[in-house]
């Protein structure tokens, strides 16, 4: 496995490390790993959810919502995708209490649309669809959020039984990636190619 891992960018490298970090429950530590990857990598859009992710969980709302902003202006297929959460988290309950938190300061501060914005990131990659409605709506009705409108259209075309609109095409090798992740798969992700829109 080392030497699949020597194999990886610098960016990619950073992109494991701070994916790693996240699944171990370091927020803080993979917040910063995954700033790295994003000044490294030029596809931008699964790197800046995850670092949404870390964001959140190490209790920085506003810039995880950015970042969930980011992945969605990057890649807007990234609300269709869906992860196993006991691949990406060290277990249901640290998911859970994640989930918990973020529902806390959504109730609690002062921006409550970051917050909203964080619940329905996470909580629609995860196909929890009540509570990404729930926080999507919130988002957009406590000050505007791109990526709740995005969430909820996405959650509808889903109920309606509507196809994927084929100008969103998602990239079949992350939503593979999202639920059997691994370091050593991160090449196939194909972070380090130029984005063609």
């Amino acid at each position: 496995s080392r030497g699949v891992l020597e194999n990886l960018s610098e960016g990619e490298l950073s992109f494991c490390e701070g994916w790693s970090l996240l699944s171990d429950g370091d927020y803080e530590a993979s917040a910063r790993a995954l700033a790295s990857a994003l000044e490294k990598l030029s596809r931008k859009g699964l790197v800046a959810y995850f670092a949404g992710v870390s964001l959140a969980g190490a209790g920085e709302f506003e810039l995880a919502a950015d970042s969930f902003e980011l992945a969605l202006s990057e890649h807007p297929a990234i609300v269709t995708y869906r992860w196993g959460t006991r691949e990406h988290f060290s277990s249901e309950q640290e998911y859970e209490k994640l989930l918990d938190d973020v529902r806390a300061a959504a109730v609690s501060q002062s921006d409550q649309s970051a917050a909203w914005t964080c619940l329905a990131a996470l909580t629609q990659m995860g196909g929890r669809s009540d509570l990404a409605r729930r926080g999507a709506g919130e988002a957009i009705f406590s000050g505007g959020s791109r990526y709740g409108e995005a969430v909820l259209a996405d959650l509808t075309r889903r109920d309606e039984g509507e196809p994927l609109d084929p100008l969103a095409k998602g990239d079949p090798a992350w939503s593979d990636w999202l639920v059997n992740p691994a370091c050593e798969s991160i090449p196939r992700l194909r972070l380090t190619e130029p984005v063609t829109r």
